[in-house]
């Protein structure tokens, strides 16, 4: 089975996620395991193992972190680990101040405000990943650094949506 979604540019950022969507459908229609019922073990073993990979591909083209990492391995950029981190002191301080403003927030305004703030953020990151991915040929270091950049933002993005009084904040990078 075809697992390629054509809505999918060649190396490029963008999705068209109506498209996506309606791929993942038809093609979750097929092997979806509900669908193997009846079927010999293998074939159920075969639905269900790529009804996996169905869904594993459509959750990294569907989320800007994992998709910015799929892109970088298909243009052969070594994973990014845990050991990479920004480089920029300012943008350090960004992290941390919002880090900070997330563990002294006594209510959930406050825990909203700072995911507000971290939403433009996040946002002007993809920005810059769009951007990034679609010269010709892309700028790849752009790209990892933003990638970078992502990981945090959507790890405090994460924080802030699990954010409760008294909770103790903690980052994974």
């Amino acid at each position: 089975m075809d697992l390629d979604f054509s809505s999918v540019p060649s190396g490029g950022w963008a999705i068209d996620t109506p498209s996506l969507k309606r791929a993942w459908r038809l093609k979750m229609a097929v092997t979806h395991p509900d669908r193997m019922v009846g079927r010999s073990e293998k074939e159920q073993s075969i639905g269900a193992q790529q009804s996996a990979l169905i869904n594993r591909a459509y959750e990294t083209l569907l989320n800007p972190l994992p998709r910015a990492f799929y892109l970088l391995e298909r243009h052969g950029v070594k994973e990014i680990s845990e050991s990479d981190s920004l480089e920029d002191p300012e943008l350090l301080m960004e992290v941390m101040e919002l880090r900070e403003r997330l563990e002294e927030a006594e209510s959930e305004e406050e825990a909203a405000e700072v995911r507000k703030d971290n939403a433009r953020l996040l946002d002007a990151t993809v920005e810059t990943l769009e951007k990034a991915f679609g010269e010709n040929p892309p700028d790849l270091e752009t790209a990892k650094q933003a990638s970078v950049q992502l990981r945090y933002w959507t790890n405090i993005e994460k924080a802030a949506r699990e954010w409760s009084r008294g909770k103790r904040v903690e980052l994974q990078h």
